[in-house]
């Protein structure tokens, strides 16, 4: 895995600074909810792994990895971890709205 500045984590040791800096980047510890508890613990066991090779790591790697991709928590929809604030348009467009009411 690469943190944000695209340093490889490999060791305990780089997976604290992995901790360290989305920590620093995104104050996941200032913000007192569950989801933010959530993902301390996570990254809690990411760095864990390195030293016990027998932890399963796979649910914390998939938390982190989607909190990078959301860039930090969801706006919208704060308690779903998975949620996204990023709207797509469908493909072909939206379909005609035929309610004179809108």
């Amino acid at each position: 895995m690469f943190n944000l500045f695209l340093t490889p984590v490999y060791d305990t040791e780089s997976a604290r600074q992995f901790r360290a800096s989305m920590n620093k980047e995104f104050g996941i510890d200032q913000e007192y909810s569950g989801r933010a508890d959530r993902l301390l613990a996570h990254l809690e066991t990411f760095v864990n792994s390195f030293s016990d090779p027998g932890l399963d790591y796979t649910e914390a790697e998939e938390a982190i990895r989607t909190f990078l991709v959301q860039g930090g928590f969801p706006l919208f929809d704060p308690e779903e971890e998975g949620a996204s604030d990023i709207f797509v348009i469908p493909e072909g467009g939206f379909a005609p709205n035929e309610d004179p009411t809108v």
